[in-house]
């Protein structure tokens, strides 16, 4: 699927004013400016839990992760999407996509010459690994998406001109592009790097080169009965580069990162009528969704599940209750009963709950008026302002 609301672009700020706090500010949700700094949304935070992977090529330069706070669940300030980081993992020069690399940007680059080689002990810092929220989209969903900072530690004299080369995977391509693509989308000069040669020298500090993204998505995929995409998965795969100038580039060791995105508000919903009353009465379905009262022709209630699945604010179903009017025997019929709800959220469990409605019921003698015969459910408690009369 397309989204046509963004470009590919790259999180850049100077890697001296790094802010704890997060993301680079966008004038607006759609579209980066160089070297702007700001805050990033991270007002939900759940399972503030550090993700380490560590990959056992020989020649994969070894990483490490100093965010003292990361986040990495993240519930959008809206709540109708939650997001989760992809534990950060080693690449060795050998994991480079050549083919990729070579067909990106119309075959632009197919000639370069790509070289691998040992990362020679190199080390790859990661002060920043943050899920979060860049504000809304013109149709009021969250922007949502993950945020790294990583300073990659060349200890060995540079062979060329140091860059970054990052391919992206997802389900959600930018630009036409076809995954995985080189970043950024749509190429804002004639080389194959995520910085230019005008961006370069401001995230380069002696050897050492740091590496700003924040990657995000428009939500609007991810809701209704039948939503477009389960989920909006996003990864890249990061390589520390040596250009010489030319059309011939060698490629050492790199990392791995990432997120998805689902539906915080998705899920199913489970009833059962309990606590009838009187006592005296006849019924029967306690414990289930279809209760039945009175002798003769009984009444009925019955409940029928229906998955939801509402952007914010949104009114939606959650089942339906049908009411069947039947014709009971005077003194036997129940009048009063509740309804157990239990909503259960697919994507964040944390969510589920239990809402307990109260129910009147008021059986009427028969007549030669129908209407006056009819009986009444109505609800009475449980927050439910809806009144049922069958006619």
């Amino acid at each position: 699927m397309i989204d046509s609301n963004f470009n590919e672009h790259r999180g850049r700020t100077s890697p001296l004013s790094k802010q704890r706090s997060g993301f680079p500010r966008l004038k607006n949700p759609y579209f980066s400016r160089k070297g702007n700094v700001g805050s990033m949304s991270k007002s939900t935070v759940i399972a503030p839990t550090l993700l380490i992977g560590f990959m056992g090529a020989a020649n994969a330069a070894t990483f490490t992760i100093t965010d003292s706070n990361p986040v990495t669940r993240f519930i959008s300030p809206d709540g109708a999407t939650v997001t989760e980081l992809k534990p950060i993992s080693g690449l060795s020069s050998s994991s480079f996509n050549t083919s990729s690399f070579n067909n990106s940007y119309g075959g632009q680059f197919s000639g370069y010459t790509v070289n691998t080689t040992d990362s020679n002990d190199d080390q790859i810092a990661i002060s920043t690994y943050n899920a979060g929220s860049l504000g809304t989209a013109a149709n009021g969903l969250s922007v949502i998406g993950g945020q790294i900072i990583a300073t990659y530690q060349n200890n060995v004299l540079p062979i060329g001109t140091p860059n970054f080369v990052q391919f992206i995977d997802t389900n959600r391509p930018l630009g036409g592009a076809t995954p995985p693509y080189l970043d950024p989308v749509p190429n804002d000069d004639n080389l194959p790097f995520y910085y230019t040669e005008g961006e370069r020298p401001r995230f380069e500090l002696g050897n050492n080169l740091t590496f700003v993204d924040f990657s995000r998505r428009t939500t609007d995929a991810l809701f209704g009965t039948s939503p477009a995409l389960n989920s909006i998965t996003w990864e890249a795969d990061l390589f520390y580069v040596q250009w010489d100038g030319g059309t011939e580039i060698t490629v050492e060791g790199g990392i791995n990162w990432g997120w998805e995105t689902k539906s915080a508000t998705k899920g199913n919903s489970t009833a059962s009528f309990i606590n009838p009353g009187p006592s005296s009465a006849e019924f029967s379905g306690v414990g289930t969704s279809t209760f039945d009262w009175g002798l003769g022709q009984s009444s009925q209630l019955s409940f029928t599940p229906k998955p939801f699945n509402p952007k914010p604010n949104e009114v939606f179903a959650i089942g339906t209750l049908d009411f069947f009017n039947g014709s009971i025997a005077s003194g036997t019929g129940a009048s009063s009963v509740d309804l157990l709800l239990d909503l259960a959220f697919d994507n964040v469990t944390e969510n589920n709950r239990q809402i307990t409605a109260g129910l009147s019921l008021i059986n009427r003698p028969n007549t030669s008026d129908p209407f006056a015969s009819a009986d009444v459910v109505s609800f009475n408690s449980g927050g439910f302002n809806c009144f049922i009369k069958p006619i």
